[in-house]
């Protein structure tokens, strides 16, 4: 119970990008990784330097594969025996051979971002890829998904008010899909209103090719390409209306999603 020990532990988990109590969709998990915290804070088993990045990598694991969703108490109680059997190292390992595979990156994940949950755990995870990466909001050339988060609430890439008038989607579960959500500033929020999105991203990219603001912001064209990739917003929603938001848009955001989160995973 050293104040030293949870706050460093606390260190850990910001450095996944979890940097608000907000984006913790799995409080056993929270604990669980700060069981194996402890384990490798008080043996010799990583260099002390290490331990803070095993802890982001088992918490990030425990949140994408959900973990300690169903039976908590079995799980925990195996992970413990294992760990205690082969070390966190070893059996971190294990478990990403045989649950964080290729076909989780490319399916799996992609089907846990097929959510009208706004607190979904991927969504939390793909949030967190964006806070590590120093992801700016949409169409921001100052404003951080970090800085944003908690900040502001999470924004319509369809407007809810588009899809609802024009395209006669009323539905809570196909308009509030997680791939839908964006970090954006409310300002810039309010100009894109209930505007197609192949209307509001044709503007953009008119203003930033005529050295033009972008909704305020000075932005080149090359500065909003990088902005949408951060933000893995298919460049064909350009021509993209109501039409195309559930057969196109939505699969097509949803591997680019799974796409970051793949690879801020590995580079914990």
């Amino acid at each position: 119970m050293k104040q030293y020990y949870f706050e460093q532990f606390i260190l850990a988990i910001k450095s996944a990008g979890f940097v608000s109590s907000k984006l913790i969709s799995s409080q056993n998990a929270l604990d669980f990784a700060y069981v194996v915290y402890l384990k490798l804070a008080m043996s010799n088993e990583v260099d002390k330097n290490e331990i803070k990045r095993y802890v982001a990598k088992w918490f990030t694991m425990s949140i994408l594969t959900g973990r300690y969703s169903a039976s908590p108490e079995s799980k925990m109680d195996l992970d413990i025996r294992n760990i205690n059997e082969k070390g966190v190292v070893k059996y971190l390992e294990e478990i990403e051979k045989a649950e964080l595979s290729d076909a989780f990156w490319s399916f799996g994940l992609v089907q846990k971002l097929d959510s009208p949950v706004p607190t979904a755990p991927a969504l939390s995870a793909f949030f967190a890829s964006q806070i590590v990466s120093n992801s700016k909001g949409l169409f921001s050339a100052t404003s951080y998904v970090r800085d944003l988060y908690g900040a502001s609430d999470v924004h319509h890439i369809f407007p809810k008010a588009y899809l609802q008038k024009i395209g006669g989607l009323n539905n809570k579960s196909i308009y509030n899909q997680v791939a839908n959500y964006t970090f954006l500033d409310t300002p810039v929020n309010i100009q894109i209103g209930d505007t197609a999105p192949n209307v509001y991203f044709k503007n953009a990219y008119e203003s930033a090719i005529n050295n033009q603001t972008v909704y305020g912001v000075p932005m080149t064209k090359e500065e909003l390409d990088k902005n949408l990739e951060d933000n893995c917003i298919p460049l064909d929603i350009l021509n993209w209306d109501y039409n195309d938001y559930i057969e196109r848009f939505l699969p097509e955001r949803r591997k680019l999603m799974a796409k970051k989160v793949k690879e801020y995973y590995h580079k914990l």
